[in-house]
């Protein structure tokens, strides 16, 4: 008999044959939900409604300590893209290296987003830049259970703040 799971992801190239059913799980019967809303993607495997769902890294990873999420992450990475083709430069911002993005305001999805985070990283250990010299501006706020902010964070959100700890 085979294991019932359900699922949500985006339609990636990645993910599209399984999608689509090219690619069957082997004694797996996999109940795939498109979802290509990352809120809303987010929100659903927090509230437990997906047995396997496409997550933000950073998400995880704040909540390691506390562990209010109750989900457990599988190093399965969908999006396996070269990630310097995220980072957009305004043209008049006078910016000519990274470095000088250091007194700049950088604009991320949320603190949270697997991109953001790998940007951030890349940034300070290849290029220097002190990531406290920046103001980060977040699509979105998240409150992720008893995570805060690092003292040295520069922040603020175009929308508000979100609960979504999980007791």
């Amino acid at each position: 008999m085979a294991l019932k799971l359900s699922m949500t992801c985006a339609l990636y190239d990645r993910s599209q044959p399984l999608v689509d059913g090219r690619i069957k799980p082997q004694d797996i019967d996999l109940d795939i939900h498109v979802n290509s809303d990352d809120r809303s993607r987010q929100r659903d495997a927090r509230e437990g409604k997906f047995d396997i769902a496409e997550f933000f890294s950073g998400i995880y990873l704040a909540d390691l300590e506390h562990r209010t999420l109750g989900l457990t992450a599988i190093p399965i990475f969908v999006k396996r893209m070269f990630r310097h083709s995220y980072i957009y430069v305004n043209k008049h911002a006078a910016i000519r290296s990274p470095k000088d993005l250091e007194g700049k305001r950088i604009g991320i999805q949320t603190w949270f987003t697997t991109t953001a985070l790998w940007a951030r990283g890349i940034l300070a250990d290849e290029y220097g830049v002190d990531l406290s010299a920046t103001t980060w501006v977040a699509n979105w706020a998240e409150k992720i259970g008893a995570w805060q902010p690092p003292s040295w964070l520069n922040s603020r959100s175009l929308r508000k703040a979100r609960s979504f700890m999980i007791c």
